[in-house]
């Protein structure tokens, strides 16, 4: 259509002209410069990459789209150009893409932006923007550069074929230019109008080269670089003029990423050369003028004239920033994995120190270093003491000094994370000498914190040689510290209420002790073993207060070495027990080998280095002092001197019902001799009313005793046989004198109420609780085996066995005295009368074992 245009022209000009050959000659000459210079601009922006847009910087609206454009849309250049450049967006973007169209207006050019564009067909294609702003003959418009990254974002596997063309409106601009012509007067009017229509041409199609953010290169066929934009010529660090003609494959890309040789036949823009395919890599290095090289992303798409390979147009851009960002992804991921698996060992324990070695060890593995170290926050204190290690010697945390949290605070002046580079030359640390003794090298402290609240600070370092740590490893290692910092945290909540727990059932086999034991030194041993092993101690004692020499004498000790401090006294005042009960207060000594105490040689011998003591108040009166003591520093936490103080609690209750049930022992004891002085004092009276029987209650008394533990009666019933002996005849005070000291035989009336006097001594003695189990023998000792003895008949084994052996007793001593009607017998008379009625009135067991009691009796 142009051709046919300018004949038109050429024609209406023959008619008005008088060289009309001249001028069609001009013409024809025009024509064709004007189609060379726009064909050469139209190839390279046919096998352009990205999708071109160009829009009216003042309404947005579109005024040109080359080939790829249209094929990114899914539309063409007529449907495209009119539209405001909002209309290439998603619906609901408009705010987005109207900010990105700003920012090149305001700023006159983007940095690389991911936006969508809208296919027809609905599909969002995510692309690579960058925009400038320029001028073209003097109208401002913004010049859009679009990169399909479809294919990258899912692993870059599809690469873009197509050309891109310029897609210029030729025609129009023909027509144009025929209008212009119709109004040449001259020839030499319309070659100047030609030659402007020429460079209009040129300086756009330039300046949109020139506009785009990435680097765009063009080779020959003979591999030599033929254009080269001002965005490429700076990312190599070279001049535009410098690249020129020069072979790019040996300038900028002749060794890989990984340091080995590229070869010319390896190269894939010197490929597409050959084989016309357009190939696409980001896994390679483009080098600088200066030496250095940067990570490069590129395409070499072929240029095809006349079915034929001119040249190569390489597209490329530096993709540093996105493999470090590639890069940070997979190690914040590798951060991630290596949290996720500490995490997960450490929530799966609840033991304290199990969670502060897995920390140690954990730590150590994931930053590669030799040693860790954990310090937890003692918050009674304001100190950071030590609480576990891996990789250090055994005696390291012996040795290592708590250290001041203000201290520490204005050292690490508030930062999470203190790097020291090597603390061999750093002065002025607590524990400075222990570091450099252990060739401590390179050390990294984070704290660890949990709910705002200090738990403690986890350090690595490095033995021997020093190291550095990056951003990676020290945020690593801040995120361990938080991790160590929420399984400690757990860990000690578990040991706190498992610790309550202990202690409640220590505070229970106390209680236990107390109800079910009268013995005050098991109770006191029980309680000493509990103080041991809940407080955490390595040795305790009880000091147990004499009111009348004002000392302190040990009652009970548990723990120590020696075997000397039970026999100590102290005085108040003297020691710290001696403090502690003269003050009535707790009494604590962090430094034993500070103290002037006398029992300072015996605590040295046991190596003790700090103790406590605690008063036994009970009713407002000092009982004593528990005394604890440790060969090393005592945890003395608030919730550790509270049960401390219940534990003393617990032995004043302890040495106060001991002295109760003593006092009330002693009192019983009293009671009970004086309840058998005044039983002797009846006796003695009974056998001062019968002159004849004197002597009588005191010797079957200890004779029955004797006989009754042969026949393995109880302690505990012995007293009441006792006595029951004693009291045998209390019932004969019931029976008249002239009845009791007749001294002949009695009548058979005055043997019925002689016969009384069993039930006599029931009535008499039944109403005294005390003396009710003592009733068998003054009740039933004239029963007889066979039944025919009286008051009640009873027979056998119905007869209560101390009254079975008090009977024989009494027959053989009866036998043996002299009565008013009868003269003693003999001793074989006695037992061989013995034997004849065992198993009529006598049990005959009793009556064996008696017979062979080998006895004296005064």
């Amino acid at each position: 259509m142009y051709k046919k245009n300018l004949k038109n022209i050429v024609e209406e000009i023959n008619d008005t002209q008088d060289n009309p050959e001249l001028l069609k000659n001009g013409i024809e000459d025009m024509e064709n410069n004007l189609l060379g210079t726009e064909d050469s601009y139209r190839k390279l922006l046919e096998v352009a990459s990205d999708a071109i847009f160009v829009a009216d910087a003042e309404t947005g609206i579109i005024i040109y789209v080359n080939k790829k454009g249209e094929e990114l849309l899914g539309r063409s250049a007529t449907e495209i150009i009119g539209l405001h450049q909002t209309k290439l967006h998603p619906d609901g973007s408009d705010e987005i893409y109207k900010n990105f169209f700003a920012e090149a207006v305001n700023k006159g050019e983007t940095s690389p932006h991911l936006l969508y564009i809208c296919h027809r067909d609905g599909r969002n294609i995510p692309v690579e923007s960058t925009s400038r702003l320029t001028d073209i003959n003097g109208k401002k418009v913004i010049i859009g550069i679009f990169r399909d990254i479809t294919e990258r974002k899912s692993a870059e596997e599809i690469l873009i074929r197509s050309r891109r063309e310029l897609g210029i409106e030729t025609e129009e601009r023909t027509l144009e230019l025929a209008k212009a012509i119709k109004f040449l007067q001259t020839e030499v009017e319309l070659h100047r109008h030609a030659k402007n229509v020429i460079e209009q041409l040129r300086h756009r199609n330039e300046l949109i080269l020139n506009s785009a953010g990435e680097g765009i290169c063009g080779l020959d066929s003979e591999q030599k670089v033929i254009f080269i934009n001002p965005a490429g010529a700076k990312m190599l660090g070279w001049q535009v003029e410098e690249i020129i003609g020069q072979s790019l494959h040996t300038l900028i890309h002749n060794t890989k990423s990984d340091g080995t040789d590229c070869e010319a036949d390896e190269c894939p823009n010197l490929k597409t050369l050959k084989d016309g395919i357009p190939y696409c890599r980001s896994d390679e290095v483009f080098w600088r003028k200066d030496g250095s090289s940067f990570p490069v992303a590129y395409i070499s798409t072929p240029i095809i004239e006349s079915e034929k390979i001119t040249g190569v147009v390489i597209t490329f851009r530096d993709i540093t920033e996105q493999k470090r960002a590639e890069d940070e992804v997979l190690r914040q991921s590798a951060r991630t994995a290596v949290l996720a698996r500490v995490a997960s060992r450490l929530n799966s324990q609840l033991d304290l120190n199990e969670v502060l070695q897995m920390v140690c060890k954990e730590t150590t593995s994931a930053l590669n270093v030799d040693a860790a170290v954990v310090l937890l926050y003692d918050e009674n204190h304001k100190v950071l003491s030590y609480a576990a290690d891996f990789g250090l010697s055994s005696d390291f945390g012996k040795v290592m000094k708590p250290v001041p949290r203000a201290l520490f605070d204005n050292f690490a002046e508030e930062k999470s994370i203190i790097v020291i580079p090597d603390i061999q030359v750093v002065s002025g640390l607590v524990n400075e000498e222990l570091y450099k003794s252990m060739n401590c090298r390179t050390i990294i402290t984070a704290r660890m914190e949990n709910e705002n609240k200090l738990i403690g600070l986890l350090y690595t370092t490095t033995i021997g040689e020093k190291k550095y740590f990056d951003e990676y490893e020290q945020a690593l290692l801040k995120g361990l510290a938080d991790e160590a910092a929420l399984a400690i945290t757990n860990a000690i909540l578990f040991k706190n209420a498992n610790d309550r727990l202990e202690q409640l059932r220590a505070l229970h086999e106390i209680d236990k002790a107390i109800t079910s034991s009268l013995d005050i030194e098991v109770m006191l041993n029980i309680l000493l073993e509990q103080a041991t092993l809940q407080l955490h101690v390595d040795a305790a004692s009880i000091w147990l207060l004499d009111e009348n020499s004002q000392s302190l004498e040990c009652a009970a000790v548990k723990g120590f070495r020696l075997t000397s401090i039970p026999k100590m006294k102290l005085k108040l005042g003297m020691g710290v027990a001696g403090q502690c009960a003269l003050e009535r207060k707790i009494v604590s000594i962090s430094d034993l080998g500070s103290s002037k105490s006398s029992v300072m040689p015996m605590l040295q011998k046991e190596q003790f280095v700090s103790s406590y003591a605690v008063p036994l108040i009970s009713k407002g009166s000092v009982k004593g002092v528990l005394e604890v003591f440790h060969r090393s520093n005592i945890d003395d936490t608030p919730e550790w001197l509270a049960f401390f103080e219940t534990l003393a609690e617990q032995a004043a209750i302890v040495i106060d019902n001991a002295s109760m049930i003593e006092e009330l022992q002693v009192s019983n004891a009293e009671l009970s001799l004086a309840y058998d002085t005044t039983l002797v004092g009846w006796s003695h009276a009974l056998d001062l009313r019968d002159r004849e029987t004197e002597g009588h209650s005191r010797r079957v008394t200890e004779i029955t005793v004797r006989l009754a533990e042969i026949m393995g009666i109880s302690m505990e019933k012995m007293v009441h046989i006792r006595r029951g002996a004693l009291l045998h005849d209390i019932g004969k005070m019931g029976v008249p004198d002239s009845i009791l000291l007749k001294p002949d035989k009695l009548t058979d009336e005055e043997w019925k109420i002689m016969r009384k006097h069993p039930i006599y001594a029931y009535e008499i003695l039944s109403p005294i609780a005390f003396l009710r189990p003592a009733l068998d023998i003054p009740y039933c000792h004239h029963e007889k085996w066979d039944g025919t003895g009286y008051p009640r008949g009873l027979r056998g084994e119905q007869i209560p066995l101390p009254a079975r052996i008090f009977a024989v007793v009494d027959i053989w001593d009866a036998l043996r005295s002299d009565r008013p009607y009868r003269s003693a017998w003999e001793e074989d008379k006695v037992r061989e009368y013995l034997h004849s009625i065992a198993g009529t009135h006598l049990d005959s067991v009793v009556v064996e074992k008696f017979l062979q009691m080998d006895f004296k009796v005064k």
